[in-house]
């Protein structure tokens, strides 16, 4: 286990609101605000180690860009047709910057899942132009900058190396010229203090990542860290997007089957030194005057997926930073 992933940060939030991607779903986060706090001063002086940080929220929108527009809104599957029931970016900060404007404390993550270059872009400029409420939210919140950046290895059982879980319609960050891409990183993190979250686009028949995979996120992040212009700040932190099924599978429930469990051992055990070892480059490619970024993998799950506690518990023994979007 590396020693990146044995060090404590707050920048993992405790638990996540996956695609809060409507007004309503910000209700949620009003309420949890708002929800009193009923302890008894026996059990609060009990329990005063344990209370000194409270638990962080992570929330996550997926953005992206109406046809023929040039209007970030939120919505995590492509639109064919403009509809005037999707919320724009800029109405979803505003109500989140009302929510929390009395606030002084750290309520936790938003995360941006950008679908396309184009939403990355005009988001930026809509950060650029806000800073008030800009300004506002950044008393409570981090943020995080997420795209897919790296095609993963199609599988040898695959149908069509051709396809993948993206809309072979839209642009993807994979067509950006180099340079591009990491200008408009850059950028975010420079200007705004951007954590960094990074996936893979995943082909379809995927299942499990490949150390392949991992050394290729790796030589990105060398590319990106080794551009011309010299980062003169770090990224709040640094995080890989992974699939939790991808990561470890049906590793821990193979027990009773002694031949694939071994064969299946050796092969996760080498993928999970690589990501310790890209967590570890992490670390290393992105210090900045001896400022050390957190780094740490965020797991999610699948449409038909469900992540129980058990699991949750495997991973964290594992990756004990990593953070897990179970919601």
């Amino acid at each position: 286990m590396s020693d990146v992933s044995a060090v404590k940060n707050r920048e993992t939030p405790d638990e996540w609101l996956h695609a809060a991607n409507s007004i309503a779903a910000l209700q949620t986060v009003k309420t949890r605000m708002m929800t009193p706090y009923t302890q008894t001063q026996q059990q609060e002086e009990e329990k005063e180690e344990q209370e000194k940080e409270e638990k962080l929220l992570g929330i996550e929108v997926d953005v992206r860009v109406l046809p023929n527009s040039l209007i970030p809104i939120l919505r995590h599957d492509p639109i064919s047709v403009d509809m005037d029931s999707v919320v724009k970016l800029t109405e979803w900060l505003e109500t989140l910057a009302g929510i929390v404007s009395t606030q002084e404390r750290r309520i936790g993550v938003v995360k941006f899942d950008f679908k396309d270059p184009a939403a990355a872009e005009l988001s930026y400029q809509l950060f650029s132009k806000s800073l008030e409420w800009y300004k506002t939210l950044r008393k409570c919140f981090s943020f995080w900058w997420n795209a897919d950046v790296v095609m993963a290895v199609t599988p040898p059982t695959s149908s069509n190396s051709n396809n993948n879980n993206s809309n072979n319609s839209e642009v993807s960050f994979l067509s950006l010229p180099s340079v591009k891409l990491h200008h408009m990183i850059y950028t975010i993190v420079d200007q705004f203090g951007f954590g960094l979250s990074f996936g893979w686009v995943l082909p379809d028949g995927f299942h499990m990542y490949d150390v392949r995979d991992i050394h290729n996120m790796r030589v990105f992040l060398q590319s990106l860290a080794a551009r011309e212009e010299k980062w003169h700040s770090r990224p709040s932190c640094i995080t890989f997007a992974v699939r939790y099924s991808a990561v470890f599978g049906e590793e821990h429930h193979s027990n009773n089957n002694n031949n694939n469990n071994n064969n299946n051992s050796e092969k996760y055990t080498f993928l999970w030194q690589a990501m310790d070892e890209l967590l570890q480059e992490a670390s290393c490619l992105f210090t900045v005057d001896n400022n050390i970024p957190p780094c740490f993998l965020t797991f999610w799950r699948g449409r038909n997926e469900s992540i129980t506690d058990e699991e949750i518990a495997i991973a964290k023994a594992r990756f004990p930073t990593c953070t897990i979007d179970v919601d």
